[in-house]
């Protein structure tokens, strides 16, 4: 069979030299290389177009990515999570999500829990105070607050998660002033764990102060575009946003 193909192939190149000769087809040849080159200019020129756009809109930020879209006519602008789609001559955006009805997906959410994942990783495993079952089947990054009255319920069921192969790793969002000063404390503290579960009751802690890194947390959590706690981020990128019960986080988790 590789014989076969070899003879086929080599064919081919004697029948493209032999026709290389003629003028004629040396022509019909150049064509489509010329073509080539004119979508190639074109799409260079619809990039151009749809960056110089985006500058205007947002002068002090560089897209991570401008590419084709699969929606006829729109280039693909990512900014970390955020996607936008903006039309070739840069005169159209389009903010929100895109379906494909025939393949009945969302195609805009796939590509935003990549940028997504890109943003989290961010944040290393040392970096978090995680509670977690001995083996877990899953992980899930949640940010807090520790004043947060959904937070708090969510950590009252610790258990319930690691029951279920769940780790939960926090990261903080503090929401105040006050709450930033509890989770340097938590964060502080000897036993860390036992410190954000006294937290979590509204427990005084013993007020310190060390090296951190909840100054990162906040800043992922502006760059995730968190107006609220809790949210939980899966390690597929998915979002979760609030308090969910184990049962059901485990149903979302299984049905990745």
């Amino acid at each position: 069979m590789r014989q076969t193909i070899s003879l086929l192939m080599a064919g081919m190149l004697i029948a493209g030299c032999s026709e290389a000769e003629t003028p004629q087809n040396a022509n019909v040849v150049a064509a489509p290389v010329q073509q080539a080159q004119s979508l190639e200019g074109d799409a260079k020129q619809a990039e151009a177009a749809v960056r110089q756009a985006m500058k205007k809109i947002v002068p002090t930020l560089e897209p991570d990515s401008v590419t084709p879209s699969e929606l006829k006519g729109f280039y693909e602008v990512v900014y970390g999570p955020d996607l936008l789609y903006v039309s070739d001559d840069g005169r159209y955006l389009i903010q929100g999500d895109v379906f494909d009805l025939t393949a009945d997906k969302n195609i805009t959410e796939a590509k935003r829990a990549a940028g997504r994942r890109a943003v989290m990783a961010q944040i290393d495993e040392s970096q978090k105070i995680i509670f977690a079952p001995e083996n877990p089947k899953y992980k899930v990054t949640v940010f807090t607050d520790v004043d947060c009255t959904y937070c708090r319920r969510l950590h009252s069921e610790i258990n319930n998660y690691t029951d279920k192969g769940i780790a939960i790793e926090y990261v903080f969002s503090p929401r105040s002033q006050r709450s930033l000063a509890k989770a340097i404390s938590v964060w502080c503290a000897d036993d860390q764990k036992a410190a954000m579960s006294q937290a979590k009751k509204g427990q005084p802690l013993p007020q310190k102060s060390c090296d951190n890194p909840i100054a990162l947390h906040t800043r992922v959590a502006n760059e995730m575009g968190i107006s609220g706690t809790p949210m939980i981020v899966l390690e597929s990128g998915q979002v979760v946003n609030g308090y969910v019960p184990a049962d059901r986080l485990l149903q979302v988790l299984e049905s990745q």
